[in-house]
């Protein structure tokens, strides 16, 4: 069994709120659910390091506070992440989440420093501007949005963290679920992807784990609120993740 267990992307599902409705969306319509905390905490407490965490939705800038409570709870538990990444529909600029997102840079930046807290005269000053972050924050813009206030967008890229990812959608590449199966606009299934656990001594890495606003624990990060049920692993609130671990060895 083991005592160990390394993620190298946690990805969170803070909420299932949304203030759009995309005709393309592979989640479905909106839910009134944001993750209860419990959830958040119950799962990086069981992992033994986690390289990086993803939060999405819904529209994660609608439940700020869940990205806050669970950077206390990594700190909480000494867990030092690598990066994040967020992806957010710029319909409304938030300061709080900015503020949140600005937290997660800096923690992430203690980190590939050696948890530099406090610079001494003496020390050699780590060279930031040539840091080259893998994460960050990315706008979803494309035909299908909404239209989006051009200073949101404005605010948003001029974060050091800013990514340039989510700026275009080809048609080939919308997944059948959702709305976009709804509305016929899906060209392809979404491949189902299974836990992937790799051991090594008293442990084990497991490259992707998302945990759902419900709890679920699940392998795949593209499916709507319909399908999750369905491929779901067990939930963190009554099953441990050694034992979702111990079952599907």
């Amino acid at each position: 069994m083991p005592q160990n267990i390394s993620i190298n992307n946690l990805v969170i599902e803070v909420t299932r709120k949304c203030n759009m409705s995309c005709r393309h969306c592979l989640r479905g319509d909106a839910q009134n659910i944001d993750i209860d905390q419990q959830l958040i905490e119950e799962t990086i407490k069981q992992c033994s390091d986690i390289s990086n965490i993803t939060f999405t939705g819904g529209e994660p800038s609608l439940n700020t506070k869940a990205l806050e409570f669970t950077l206390k709870t990594l700190k909480k538990y000494n867990k030092h992440i690598n990066s994040f990444y967020v992806v957010t529909n710029a319909k409304k600029y938030n300061n709080a989440f900015v503020n949140v997102l600005n937290q997660y840079y800096m923690y992430c930046l203690s980190s590939e420093f050696n948890n530099l807290s406090i610079i001494e005269p003496t020390d050699v000053l780590p060279n930031i501007e040539n840091y080259e972050f893998d994460g960050g924050l990315a706008v979803s813009h494309d035909k299908y949005h909404d239209p989006i206030p051009a200073a949101n967008y404005l605010r948003y890229t001029m974060l050091k963290y800013y990514v340039h990812n989510k700026e275009r959608l080809s048609d080939d590449y919308i997944l059948d679920m959702g709305n976009a199966h709804k509305n016929k606009l899906g060209k392809f299934p979404c491949p189902i992807s299974e836990l992937h656990i790799d051991e090594y001594n008293n442990g084990c890495s497991i490259d992707m784990l998302y945990l759902n606003a419900k709890g679920d624990i699940l392998a795949d990060c593209d499916l709507s609120y319909d399908e999750q049920p369905k491929h779901t692993y067990g939930n963190i609130i009554n099953d441990s993740l050694i034992d979702i671990i111990e079952r599907n060895r």
